[in-house]
């Protein structure tokens, strides 16, 4: 009876190892249409270059974003010499505008390297919103921009463009929430595609290799 109880216990030990071998097999295991999706039309990269063309879609106001921002920058720096990356402000309602607009008159005034993380770090840590003109005025003048450069900049024709197609990739790009990365222009991959941020780069490691290998292949 006791060899029997025993034999007993370590198939259920071996059976158990398996079904969580098993588990974790199939978790790496990710599949289009569930952890991650695919674009439909593919839309061409925003820029022309050879690299692989990631793009994060965020939005200043979102804590996912804010919480998300420390470990993409480290991913890209990881992944430097396969991809070319870039930020693009999504908008997905009216009240986006502002704060997509904060980020290409920070781009257009040479300090978005510098304003990035701050304007971040203003709303998330400081409670401060930015919802309009004036207040997104008050937040650069308080970090040293001349009121005349931030009224050029906010008026400026290549502000507008850059909002405009922000606005036009939101749609083109299907999106319903952020954060979300942008691949070649082909696949879209979330946080809210996987279990959470760290798988959503396990994703983006999968797009990325499976990229590299179709364009070695050509």
């Amino acid at each position: 009876m006791h060899k029997y109880s025993t034999s007993i216990i370590k198939y259920l030990l071996i059976a158990s190892s398996l079904i969580l071998l098993s588990a974790c097999t199939v978790n790496k295991d990710f599949r289009e249409g569930l952890h991650y999706k695919r674009i439909t039309p593919e839309l061409a990269k925003q820029e022309s270059h050879e690299k692989i063309e990631v793009i994060e879609m965020f939005f200043y106001g979102c804590p996912h974003c804010y919480e998300l921002e420390p470990k993409i920058d480290r991913w890209v720096e990881q992944n430097a010499e396969l991809i070319s990356f870039q930020r693009m402000p999504a908008i997905i309602g009216p009240s986006w505008i502002t704060q997509a607009k904060a980020y290409y008159i920070a781009q257009e005034l040479g300090l978005l390297d510098k304003l990035h993380s701050v304007l971040f770090e203003a709303i998330h840590k400081q409670g401060k919103q930015y919802y309009n003109d004036y207040t997104l005025m008050e937040f650069f003048i308080n970090r040293g921009v001349e009121r005349s450069d931030f009224i050029q900049a906010n008026n400026s024709t290549t502000v507008a463009e850059k909002l405009n197609n922000a606005r036009v990739m939101t749609v083109k790009y299907g999106l319903r929430g952020v954060p979300a990365v942008i691949i070649n222009g082909k696949y879209k991959a979330a946080p809210f595609y996987t279990r959470n941020q760290e798988e959503m780069f396990e994703v983006l490691d999968s797009l990325i290799e499976q990229e590299t290998r179709i364009k070695q292949n050509q």
